[in-house]
């Protein structure tokens, strides 16, 4: 989902995923977040409702393979443009 800077709904977004995670799907959408940067947002806020997404992300690994290149690609995209 994509707020405007007031909170106010701009955009829904679904995906068929099939079975998953729950990690891998906050992941994902941390992913589509990254490849809709395109639209000139010069703000992008991430809201992850995950401690483990969260410190997955901040300790830049995972155990789990599966998520492993959604998570490098979200790690490469933050510290691009953090």
């Amino acid at each position: 989902m994509i707020r405007n800077s007031h909170g106010k709904f701009s955009l829904g977004l679904y995906n068929k995923l099939g079975y998953c995670t729950t990690t891998r799907v906050k992941l994902y959408a941390c992913h589509i977040g990254i490849d809709m940067s395109h639209l000139n947002i010069k703000n992008i806020i991430f809201k992850i409702e995950s401690l483990i997404v969260v410190n997955m992300v901040a300790s830049d690994s995972s155990l789990n393979t599966f998520v492993q290149p959604l998570l490098e690609d979200v790690i490469s995209f933050l510290h691009l443009n953090g």
